[in-house]
């Protein structure tokens, strides 16, 4: 069902089921210096549901944005029980991811969206197919922005058609990359 508000953002309803080990038969949580805090295997009716390239939490576990291989963002939110364990998600929401144009990208080639990070009211998020990395501004309710393109780090003709920049990241402001 689309949000009457919003043309493009579809609400899509999400079944979650809680995934309360790590491994099968085993109680192990510590894996070094992580913890598993637990899981949700989700699931949907909706054909657009799926798809899941990257996923960022914006706020202490509960609001999150991510994108999709096939050209959509989601977002959502997180609820957590009483130990601060995942429990279900609510208000998913997808969108298309919108081109230069303000026009959803079309077809598989322009619409593989791999890597995505966020520095405050910035996503950045890498392609492969049509290499390209891009910045949109933070746009949870509408998905409305268009896209910065910025230049590869790397030269194109060295990428492989289904083998591009498959995640993407900030270094730290006061790291050697900065």
């Amino acid at each position: 069902m689309a949000l009457a508000q919003e043309p493009g953002v579809s609400s899509i309803r999400v079944k979650s089921r809680i995934i309360s080990s790590f491994q099968l038969g085993s109680s192990e949580t510590r894996f070094g210096t992580l913890e598993f805090v637990g899981g949700l295997d989700m699931s949907s009716t909706s054909d657009r549901f799926g798809s899941m390239s990257a996923f960022h939490f914006l706020d202490a576990g509960h609001r999150f944005l991510g994108v999709t291989d096939t050209g959509s963002w989601y977002a959502g939110r997180i609820l957590r029980d009483a130990e601060g364990k995942p429990a279900s998600v609510e208000d998913y929401r997808m969108a298309p991811i919108l081109g230069e144009d303000g026009l959803p990208l079309d077809g598989k080639r322009d619409s593989d969206a791999e890597g995505m990070a966020v520095s405050g009211r910035t996503v950045t998020l890498s392609f492969e197919r049509n290499h390209r990395v891009a910045e949109y501004d933070l746009d949870t309710e509408r998905f409305a922005s268009r896209p910065k393109t910025l230049p590869l780090p790397v030269p194109g003709e060295e990428l492989r058609t289904n083998r591009g920049i498959e995640t993407i990241a900030y270094a730290p402001e006061d790291g050697p990359l900065r």
